[in-house]
């Protein structure tokens, strides 16, 4: 990463290795940063939606203000159907800053396994 006027912007090594690498996706997003957010966060479910989509007061900012999701639900637990079309799909892929790491890929299979783990281990030390 790198600073410029007080931005944040990737380095050209990461650019290259960016999955989403279509330039029109970038025009669209850099046209109206707040529309395009909006419209991609309005094709998920949401418990309660945002009463404002962001807010910006220096240095810190909000998306989607009051807004209640479980972002798990969405995955695991609206549609069985759709569970079995995507669970060995690639749910993320966490990519490093450094070019030199390895970015790990996990499937919605992989990614509720560990989710589930994770769960089963709290509870087991008295988290509710």
């Amino acid at each position: 990463m790198f600073k410029k006027d007080n931005l944040y912007y990737p380095k050209k090594e990461f650019k290259k290795i960016a999955l989403v690498n279509d330039e029109k996706i970038y025009q669209k997003a850099g046209k109206d940063p707040i529309k395009f957010w909006q419209d991609l966060a309005g094709q998920i479910s949401w418990y309660k939606k945002w009463d404002k989509v962001f807010d910006h007061n220096p240095p810190y900012f909000k998306w989607f203000i009051n807004g209640k999701i479980n972002i798990t639900a969405n995955i695991f637990e609206d549609n069985p159907q759709k569970w079995q079309k995507i669970k060995n799909k690639t749910a993320l892929i966490w990519q490093p800053e450094s070019v030199d790491q390895e970015k790990k890929v996990f499937t919605y299979q992989q990614l509720l396994d560990q989710t589930n783990k994770l769960a089963n281990g709290l509870k087991k030390i008295g988290v509710k």
